[in-house]
């Protein structure tokens, strides 16, 4: 058996009109994403995801082969966009990691710049630390300066739970939509609710280049999903205190 990797780590590509800043920081993000996996190929494994109408267009132009997902938002919910579900996303990292002894699994978003100081945060986490929500800084640019002192703390952009803890509570864990706010903020009231070990990522681990939030000037059917399984997740933890 090949030695096993600790992390094992999703994202989900997106098509963007090629030419637009959307598609240009997806693009320096994964390049980026792919290096430093490259430079941690005995700790980290990178699995990525698409529909299957994308599937061509993704492999070109990531010259990668994703998982295709099964389930697509705009197809049982509604709205504009092919949106996956993330049960499914940490469904299938789980299936690839579970005899290999990997610690982690969990996902960032596209646009998101890691950084080798995520994959450090991530091995040296106490033993005790059963999930970890990561919160992005903004850049003006790839590679440019910090636009915030501190990290945006008004939402999650990547998480990642013992490949243990998902499986005990995977039943438990809503149908949230990536791709929409409130899948965030609901998983913080989740692992609060069910009393798992958590800690934050808030220290420029995770970059990300500032635009123009879709969810601001949309409001769509799986926004409306998401935030009303967050509410349920408040309000079972309200009662519970």
């Amino acid at each position: 058996m090949s030695q096993p990797h600790e992390i094992a780590l999703g994202v989900n590509l997106v098509p963007f009109r090629e030419g637009t800043n959307h598609a240009e920081n997806q693009r320096a993000a994964f390049e980026v994403l792919e290096r430093i996996v490259a430079e941690n190929s005995s700790k980290v494994y990178l699995m990525t995801f698409c529909f299957d109408h994308e599937f061509e267009e993704i492999k070109r132009r990531f010259h990668t082969t994703p998982m295709v997902l099964v389930r697509d938002a705009k197809r049982e919910i509604g709205g504009p966009r092919s949106l996956p579900f993330i049960p499914e996303i940490m469904a299938q990292l789980a299936h690839r990691c579970s005899e290999d002894g990997t610690r982690w699994i969990g996902f960032v978003n596209s646009d998101i710049i890691i950084t080798q100081r995520m994959i450090d945060r991530l091995l040296a986490a106490p033993k005790e630390i059963k999930a970890i929500l990561c919160h992005r800084t903004d850049v003006e640019k790839p590679g440019g300066e910090l636009l915030d002192e501190n990290s945006l703390r008004n939402g999650i952009d990547g998480m990642f739970l013992e490949w243990q803890t998902w499986d005990r509570l995977k039943h438990t864990y809503p149908d949230w939509v990536l791709g929409e706010p409130g899948w965030g903020q609901g998983t913080q009231e989740w692992v609060t609710f069910h009393q798992v070990p958590h800690e934050y990522m808030g220290d420029h681990e995770l970059l990300h280049v500032k635009h123009k939030a879709f969810w601001k000037y949309h409001r769509t059917a799986p926004l409306a999903h998401n935030r009303r399984l967050y509410q349920q997740v408040k309000t079972l933890n309200q009662t519970k205190r």
